[in-house]
């Protein structure tokens, strides 16, 4: 048998509920009066499994967002937690942010509290109907490398209010800094996963700067987008700044033991 915890969603002040999960798949849920009487809806599900010292290992958090978010929410995610996504979600990619941060260019959409995906989506133009509102239908819409826009990481949360990146990479120093003060997190998605991404997104709700096509400013309605994996948090975490850590840490013991550090 494993333990787990359902928490409030944040902001909400209902008590935890407390799961009891048994090998039938049974569980029995424990849940506070005052809660069960709120009827809170509960989106943050977290797992531990005992070890054989008695104690118990975080195995999961998982967290629902359904967009946009506060500050509040998103520094309740640590790195290591999973985030499923809901509602809405916003593309971009190198040319758009040239454009919005170094040329000055505002968008007409409204991204405050909001994710972006770094992408340049492959989208079909269809006919404009209540399913395809702009005229685009999603085709495949992956991901891409997220360090090289490392630098438009601030003035993205700064001026426009983004909480959430999600990119293949991870990012850097700065963006970890911005995490920090303003409140943000990276979730990752690992390479080839563009066809199941894609089946994420429902429709192309709006699109703006489309003139830098396929680069433009993409709105997606989304659907369980995720689960995604926090590499980056706004409380210092980093599993990219751990795994280099990590990789240079081996990379000098075997330099030593062949005598070549």
């Amino acid at each position: 048998m494993f333990s787990a915890t359902r928490r409030a969603a944040p902001g909400r002040r209902s008590r935890p509920a407390a799961f009891r999960f048994h090998r039938d798949g049974s569980r029995h849920c424990e849940r506070s009066e005052a809660t069960q009487k709120a009827g809170k809806k509960l989106d943050c599900f977290v797992a531990s499994a005992p070890r054989n010292d008695g104690t118990e290992d975080k195995v999961m958090a998982h967290h629902t967002l359904e967009m946009p978010i506060t500050p509040e929410q998103v520094r309740e995610l640590k790195v290591g937690d999973m985030v499923t996504l809901e509602k809405t979600l916003f593309g971009i990619r190198d040319a758009t942010l040239i454009h919005m941060f170094d040329r000055d260019r505002r968008t007409r959409l409204d991204l405050q509290g909001h994710a972006v995906i770094h992408t340049a989506p492959n989208v079909h133009r269809v006919p404009a109907t209540p399913d395809a509102p702009v005229g685009y239908a999603p085709f495949c819409i992956g991901t891409t490398t997220s360090q090289r826009m490392e630098r438009f990481t601030r003035p993205l949360m700064q001026r426009e209010g983004v909480r959430i990146i999600i990119g293949k990479g991870g990012m850097g120093e700065e963006t970890l800094a911005a995490f920090s003060e303003l409140g943000g997190a990276y979730l990752a998605i690992v390479g080839g996963a563009a066809a199941l991404e894609t089946t994420w997104i429902e429709q192309i709700e709006d699109v703006d700067l489309d003139d830098l096509h396929p680069e433009s400013l993409w709105q997606f309605r989304i659907k369980h987008f995720g689960p995604l994996l926090v590499g980056m948090d706004s409380h210092g975490g980093s599993l990219f700044a751990d795994n280099r850590k990590e990789v240079a840490s081996r990379r000098d013991a075997v330099l030593k033991s062949i005598g070549a550090a």
